[in-house]
C-alpha cells in the first residue's frame, strides 16, 4: 500500500518511471513477495498435513512467489542487450540465485517430488489467463498510448530499449514468447527429476546448469542478441557464478524449509517458538 502514494511522487518527480528495478516498485515487489510468503505459512500451519487443500495452497502460493520473483528480473535482458559479455548471462546469474528457493522449498514443504513442475504450470496457467483478461480490458477502455512520446524523449531509456529489442525479435515489447516457457518448465523437470526433497542443493545447481543452457540457446537464437554471444571464457565464467549462485540458494532453502518445519510442529506441540536464542 506504500508503494502506491510513494510511485505517484515519483511520477511527480522525475517522470514516467520506466524500469523495474525503480525504488517504488521494488518495494511494491516486495510487499507482494512479503504477502506471499505469509500464504506459505497460513498454509502450513492451518490445514491437515496430508490435505488435498495444504498441498493446493502451498503449490499456488509458490506459484505466486516464483511469478514475482522472476518478474523482478525482467530487466535482465535489458542488461545483457546493453553490456553483453559476462553480463549477457544476467538472467540466468541472478534467477540461480532466487528462484530455487522456491522451487526447492515448494519441493519440502510439500513432500511432493513433482512441485516444482506444477509450480510453473500454475504460474502458466495464471499468466494466460491475466493476459486475457488484459486483452479483453484494453479492447474495452481502449487507451491512448503515450510511449512514443516517451521513447523520442530519451531513446536510451529501458522502455526504448524494450522497444528495439522488440523491433529487431520482430514481436511486441513485453509480449510471452514460446521458448522462454520451455526454458522455466524443463528446468523445473530437471529438478524434478534430482530430486529437491532429498538433495536440495544438488537440485538447484542441476536447474540452474539446464536454465543456463536453455536461456544461453535461446538468447543466441534471438535477432537481437545474436550477435552478442560471448566467448567460452566469459560464458564459463557466467556458468561458475550461477552454479554458485544455486547451490546457496539450495542451501537457504533447506534451511529456510527446515525452520518453518520446526516452528510449526512446535506450535502444534503448544510450545513457544522460536526458542530463546534460536533464529
Amino acid at each position: 500500500m506504500l508503494a502506491a502514494p510513494i510511485d505517484a511522487l515519483w511520477h511527480r518527480l522525475f517522470g514516467l518511471d520506466v524500469t523495474l528495478w525503480s525504488p517504488p516498485h521494488l518495494l511494491g515487489f516486495l510487499g507482494g513477495l512479503i504477502n506471499t510468503v505469509g500464504c506459505l505459512l497460513i498454509a502450513r500451519e492451518a490445514y491437515p498435513e496430508a490435505s488435498r487443500a495444504r498441498l493446493a495452497a502451498l503449490v499456488v502460493s509458490g506459484a505466486w512467489l516464483y511469478g514475482t520473483l522472476d518478474r523482478i528480473l525482467e530487466p535482465a535482458s535489458l542488461v545483457a542487450y546493453q553490456h553483453g559479455g559476462i553480463r549477457f548471462h544476467t538472467y540466468a546469474m541472478l534467477a540461480a540465485l532466487v528462484l530455487p528457493l522456491t522451487l526447492v522449498g515448494t519441493a519440502r514443504l510439500t513432500g511432493r517430488r513433482w512441485a516444482p513442475i506444477a509450480v510453473l504450470l500454475v504460474l502458466s496457467a495464471s499468466g494466460l489467463a491475466g493476459r486475457e483478461i488484459a486483452r479483453v480490458g484494453f479492447a474495452w477502455v481502449r487507451p491512448v498510448s503515450v510511449i512514443g512520446e516517451e521513447i523520442a524523449k530519451d531513446p536510451t531509456s529501458p522502455i526504448a530499449l524494450a522497444h528495439e529489442i522488440a523491433r529487431k525479435n520482430r514481436g511486441a515489447p513485453g509480449s510471452p514468447r514460446g521458448v522462454w516457457t520451455i526454458v522455466g518448465l524443463l528446468p523445473a523437470v530437471v529438478m524434478a527429476a534430482v530430486d529437491a526433497r532429498r538433495w536440495s542443493v544438488a537440485a538447484s545447481l542441476a536447474w540452474a546448469v539446464a536454465l543456463f543452457a536453455f536461456s544461453a540457446a535461446g538468447l543466441a537464437r534471438s535477432p537481437a542478441f545474436q550477435v552478442m554471444v560471448p566467448g567460452p571464457v566469459e560464458t564459463g565464467v557466467a556458468l561458475a557464478v550461477t552454479a554458485g549462485a544455486a547451490a546457496l540458494s539450495g542451501l537457504m532453502a533447506r534451511r529456510v524449509c527446515d525452520l518453518l518445519s520446526d516452528g510449526v510442529r512446535s506450535r502444534r506441540r503448544g510450545v513457544d517458538w522460536p526458542p530463546r536464542g534460536g533464529p
